[in-house]
């Protein structure tokens, strides 16, 4: 049977009681790699490396829920404020190259040329494609023809950390 970690309490004073996971079953867990290259979210940024700088721990079950596949998912981290408030600069984002099928008004990670952005999608008339940042006062919308456009996932997933390196 795969243990599982005991619920946090939280006694009468407020305190918060965070129970320890004794010996987590290491195959509970995929490994998925932390791309050193970096997704811009602004004028655009080339691909410097396909190096992998890292791997992070997901649970097997979670993986199998959201991503098409544990072995099409990969993570990046984000440059620029084109997406914000959604995804931010210093965010990393889980991609699953799996799902490379657009979907109305999703994130996407694209490259155009050598050049890699992470963006919103929408269908136009005619083999366009919308391309569009949530922060719409710096970026504004523009259009591209679907055959200029190399998809190389959808953004299934964030995370953001509130402490500065």
């Amino acid at each position: 049977m795969t243990p599982t970690p005991k619920p946090c309490t939280i006694d009468e004073s407020g305190r918060v009681t965070i129970p320890s996971w004794q010996n987590p079953d290491p195959e509970m867990f995929d490994y998925i790699p932390m791309a050193d290259a970096k997704l811009s979210a602004g004028g655009g940024c080339f691909v410097l490396s396909e190096d992998m700088r890292d791997y992070y721990a997901f649970r097997k079950s979670w993986l199998y829920r959201v991503a098409s596949s544990p072995k099409s998912v990969v993570l990046m981290r984000v440059q620029g404020s084109s997406m914000d408030p959604t995804i931010q600069d210093g965010d990393a984002v889980m991609i699953d190259t799996g799902r490379r099928d657009i979907k109305e008004g999703m994130i996407y990670a694209l490259r155009v040329d050598s050049t890699v952005m992470i963006k919103r999608l929408s269908f136009r008339i005619g083999g366009k494609v919308r391309i569009i940042s949530d922060n719409r006062q710096d970026f504004e919308p523009y259009e591209a023809d679907t055959k200029d456009l190399h998809i190389i996932g959808q953004i299934i997933f964030f995370c953001r950390s509130f402490i500065s390196d």
